[in-house]
């Protein structure tokens, strides 16, 4: 069937949604703000030591998080009661370099319907200007796992806000640890999404799978001389969060200008059911900075 606009939430008071709503361990940790739910969902993020790379900048896998939490939120805020969804899949195109010292501030917006699945678009940018560095879009399914039951309304207030801290950078937050090609995460609860079914939040798969790319190295293939230009993630069913997560990536194509990563993650021993499939393109060339062009008339 066709999509269909639907109108975004709004609160009939225009407040902001009290500390812990529309929000989960991850961003917990984060400190992430909620600036606006409507007309768009909008969070910023300050450049805090869980969140940055050594450099002080916000780490590209902390940004991938926040883009799959915030289309998730605004999918489930278009059609009232809020439901939890699912990421089917996320796309990330980098467009500019993000600056060290300074916020970074989502925006997510464009929510299209069909049926139980839904789609919406997203910005990352930076500085007054808002200088764009990152796009997103999102596919999402109004369930707590893919294929699975329309979800219940979620009950905000019986939520508590999950802390943790002592992280001196954004590698440190995620704990991952390289084994031979893998890199793995151990179990821990400030990695959940979906705190109901003990599952790791998209958003952190995704990240691994970020990292795998920047850090991937083979005979073809130096981590040092290429930059992560886009990277697809499909989810095909709940990493559970109570065992570990294992990235495997492998290069597919390597050219002199561009190369093509896979990468799989499964939870548990090698071996097991794989729960999503990336791909990333990285570039051996600086992205520099975006610019627009008009069609010839």
């Amino acid at each position: 069937m066709g999509g269909q606009s639907s109108s975004r939430y709004a609160d009939e008071h225009g407040a902001l949604p009290a500390k812990g709503e529309f929000s989960c361990p991850v961003l917990d940790v984060f400190g992430t703000e909620i600036c606006s739910l409507s007309p768009i969902f909008k969070i910023r993020q300050l450049p805090e030591a869980q969140v940055c790379d050594a450099d002080g900048r916000i780490a590209p896998g902390a940004v991938t998080i926040l883009f799959d939490h915030a289309i998730g939120c605004s999918i489930g805020l278009a059609e009232r009661p809020y439901r939890a969804t699912t990421t089917l899949e996320l796309r990330v195109d980098w467009v500019g370099e993000i600056m060290p010292g300074m916020s970074i501030e989502i925006e997510a917006r464009d929510v299209r319907f069909f049926g139980r699945t839904a789609v919406a678009d997203a910005v990352a940018t930076q500085g007054a200007g808002g200088r764009v560095v990152a796009l997103a879009r999102g596919h999402f399914i109004h369930s707590t796992h893919p294929g699975g039951s329309i979800s219940e309304p979620i009950d905000w207030a019986g939520r508590e806000i999950f802390t943790e801290g002592g992280f001196d950078s954004f590698s440190s937050y995620l704990g991952v640890q390289s084994s031979g090609e893998d890199l793995l995460v151990h179990p821990r609860e400030r990695l959940q999404g979906a705190v109901a079914v003990q599952a790791y939040h998209g958003g952190v798969i995704a990240a691994t799978m970020d990292l795998a790319g920047r850090v991937f190295r083979s005979d073809l293939v130096s981590a040092e001389s290429l930059l992560m230009r886009s990277l697809t993630v499909q989810y095909l069913r709940p990493s559970i969060a109570t065992m570990p997560l294992v990235v495997t990536p492998q290069a597919t194509r390597v050219g002199r200008s561009a190369a093509t990563i896979e990468a799989v993650a499964r939870c548990g021993l090698p071996g097991s059911p794989v729960t999503a499939i990336g791909l990333m393109t990285l570039l051996t060339e600086p992205l520099g900075s975006p610019s627009g062009a008009s069609l010839p008339r």
